[in-house]
């Protein structure tokens, strides 16, 4: 019954543009939108494998894609293995870090419904998703210049405060916090946005469009640099270096799997030698963002060495970690400020492994999406070049920061990841 699959899209698609323009303005929402998205791929995907009559018809993302199941099921043994070493010493996770248990709902967002959209309403998604981001940007500009965006007192809460939300931490410096009202989670956003303006620079149709999206991503790229998250400045300009060369070099594209392991054995080995080797002491309030580091990776292995086999457990680590601060610092940061060297305490040398495992499953979905054999229309380019700016943005972030430490980039990131689950569509069709 095509028919009434069109029904059931055209029922949920003014929820999915909703949460396309939210993301950047509400955490809530962005959560929310990823769920109701996921909803309405498993009720597309019902009625296709109901009503369809040929066989082929009827497959589902997951039923012949070996790496999509390796995804899927390693995340599951990390998520398993995380939950019962926290039960087992005695710790209590979380309960928003186990909301990245919406990294499989993500999955499921863009495995399964982004291949059923059509490549105007694509579009239409992504330009929503840009609007939004500017509203949020405004809010930003307005937080830099007068401190604060209209109405914005309404959202303050008593327990979280200001430090560290709309000033840098430790100081009274202003920064462009967003919506969001926090600097790390508007940064991510913004990098998302950036990836649909990096995408429709190469991939729009029509040259003021490009060139519209290309002052956008110039706007991006100052709203980052106004964060003083200065990871995602960096490494947005260093993801559209990285797009730029694979969009026009076949042959650079075939080192994309040995730069993928370097980078990967490079960042972790750094981590892990300044973590290893960092001399023991008081936490180092006030120092610089490195010093700070440094100290908090080494708490960090010494974490690891008291749980070496299966962790601390999943979403523990903070709570855990709280008392061992000290006043003053805990306000600045209650994460391991890397977030393979979280999965690594959390999980143990069995939770890793999994870790490990899901980290190679998307590099091989990342290879796979730019070395397919044919030729894939505008809309399959566009799609594949956002989620891989969008994927390697975080997988670059994810040696400094822990970048599934907010559930609302985690539910994101894992929706891009699912994007390049998608078979392409070939130029000719």
């Amino acid at each position: 019954m095509p028919d009434a699959e069109r029904e059931f899209a055209r029922a949920s698609i003014w929820g999915t543009r909703l949460a396309a323009a939210a993301i950047p303005l509400s955490t809530a929402l962005a959560q929310i939108g990823v769920v109701g998205v996921a909803g309405s791929a498993w009720g597309a995907a019902v009625f296709r494998r109901r009503h369809a009559s040929a066989p082929a018809a009827r497959a589902g993302i997951f039923d012949a894609d070996k790496t999509a199941w390796l995804l899927v099921a390693a995340i599951g043994v990390w998520f398993v293995l995380g939950l019962l070493s926290a039960a087992t010493h005695g710790h209590v996770p979380r309960f928003s870090h186990l909301n990245k248990a919406l990294m499989a709902v993500g999955l499921v967002a863009g495995a399964l419904y982004v291949r059923r959209v059509d490549p105007a309403e694509l579009r239409v998604l992504a330009w929503l998703l840009v609007t939004g981001g500017a509203i949020a940007g405004l809010a930003g500009l307005a937080q830099i210049i007068w401190g604060a965006f209209p109405g914005e007192s309404l959202l303050a809460t008593r327990d979280r405060g200001w430090m560290g939300q709309l000033y840098l931490p430790g100081t009274m410096e202003r920064v462009a916090a967003g919506t969001l009202r926090n600097r790390m989670k508007m940064a991510e956003a913004w990098l998302l946005v950036a990836a649909a303006l990096s995408a429709a620079t190469f991939h729009a149709r029509g040259h003021l469009a490009r060139v519209g999206a290309a002052l956008g991503l110039n706007g991006v790229a100052a709203l980052l640099y106004l964060t003083a998250v200065k990871a995602a400045f960096v490494i947005a300009l260093v993801a559209l270096v990285a797009l730029i060369l694979l969009e026009k070099s076949s042959w650079l594209r075939r080192l994309l799997p040995y730069a993928l392991v370097a980078v990967f054995l490079a960042g972790l080995g750094t981590v892990l030698a300044i973590a290893i080797t960092a001399p023991p002491g008081p936490a180092p309030v006030g120092a610089g963002s490195l010093a700070a580091r440094r100290w908090i990776w080494s708490r960090a292995w010494q974490y690891f060495g008291e749980a070496p086999f299966f962790g601390i457990g999943l979403g523990t680590y903070s709570r855990v970690v709280l008392g061992d601060l000290g006043e003053g610092f805990r306000a600045l940061t209650n994460n391991a400020h890397c977030q393979h060297l979280t999965a690594l305490v959390e999980g143990g040398i069995f939770g890793f492994a999994a870790w490990l495992a899901v980290c190679a499953a998307i590099g091989s979905l990342l290879v796979r999406a730019w070395l397919s054999g044919a030729a894939p229309a505008a809309a399959s380019r566009a799609v594949r070049h956002a989620a891989t700016f969008f994927v390697l943005s975080l997988f670059a972030m994810s040696f400094v920061h822990d970048v599934l430490f907010h559930p609302n980039t985690a539910a994101l990131f894992w929706a891009a990841v699912g994007t390049l689950l998608l078979p392409p569509q070939e130029a000719s069709s």
